[in-house]
């Protein structure tokens, strides 16, 4: 009688083990598939870091020659509303050295504006 109960428990225990091997191998196959996927996606993140990154960059030096672009047109801007205002100033009668001091011309400009103006008065 103790040799079946002894028997008994070595067949539970046997199917005991090999319960909790199947389930142990289930969950083993669910965290491989899981760490599989999960390595996929930092795969895919990694790649689409470096493309924002690349386009980051493409855009800063966009952003840099704009800004460059923009510098030079207000500095234009300063200096085509000095000229017109010197040529406004040469129209209304105003002699070389008002000119100069009142647009921040060199000589030879302001001489070049009232150079011009009397051109035009002779045609």
């Amino acid at each position: 009688m103790l040799d079946i109960v002894l028997f008994i428990a070595v067949v539970l225990v046997f199917i005991a083990v090999a319960a909790a091997t199947w389930f142990v191998r289930q969950k083993w196959q669910s965290v491989e598939t899981t760490n599989q996927h999960l390595e996929q996606q930092v795969r895919i993140l990694i790649k689409s870091n470096v493309g924002i990154g690349s386009r980051v960059n493409e855009l800063e030096v966009r952003l840099e020659k704009i800004n460059y672009q923009q510098e030079d047109l207000a500095e234009r801007t300063d200096e085509d509303v000095s000229i017109s205002h010197a040529a406004k100033l040469v129209e209304l009668g105003a002699d070389i050295d008002e000119v100069m001091r009142s647009c921040s011309l060199s000589r030879g400009e302001a001489e070049f504006l009232l150079t011009m103006r009397h051109a035009k008065d002779q045609n």
